[in-house]
């Protein structure tokens, strides 16, 4: 087994908007991945790659899988409100894979959306380009950063159509 080290940024972004309102806003701007697609990419690449056209939302990104992570503290008689996010699109992630099939083990990506103790949110997730930056090749590089930009502009088109 070969091991290496990679660092990564990790983004917090600390968001005055209830928590409900944020996943609620967050969510209808993102697509819905449907996995009736992938029967279509070996049968029929052309139909499947409009399917996926028609599943982006904001930033041509799509919600892959949630987890209700806060919903387990009621297991330890806690309570918190953490939602976590797979996030992604097979197009873009394509575009990096293309280049080094070992981009697959970081694309979709992870966002985890917290309530805070004040009733406000914080969103936390690695910035795309610094895990997959231990690539070296400019072109994932290119589409990572692409990747950041989108994530930003999510967030930023969140807290502006979820507050009053």
């Amino acid at each position: 087994m070969n091991t290496s080290e990679v660092q990564m940024s990790h983004a917090t972004v600390a968001v005055a908007i209830e928590f409900e309102s944020f996943i609620t806003t967050f969510e209808s701007l993102l697509g819905k991945y449907d996995s009736t697609v992938a029967d279509q990419i070996r049968k029929n690449p052309q139909v499947a790659d409009r399917m996926l056209l028609a599943m982006e939302g904001e930033q041509n990104l799509m919600i892959f899988w949630r987890l209700n992570h806060g919903g387990l503290f009621s297991l330890i008689g806690q309570s918190c409100n953490a939602m976590r996010y797979t996030i992604g699109n097979p197009r873009i992630a394509l575009q990096m894979t293309r280049h080094d099939v070992g981009a697959a083990l970081y694309v979709p990506f992870n966002i985890l959306v917290i309530e805070n103790d004040d009733g406000s949110v914080r969103v936390e997730y690695d910035l795309p380009s610094s895990v997959l930056g231990q690539f070296g090749n400019p072109d994932i590089l290119q589409i990572a950063s692409q990747l950041d930009q989108k994530i930003k502009a999510l967030l930023d088109a969140t807290t502006r159509a979820a507050t009053p």
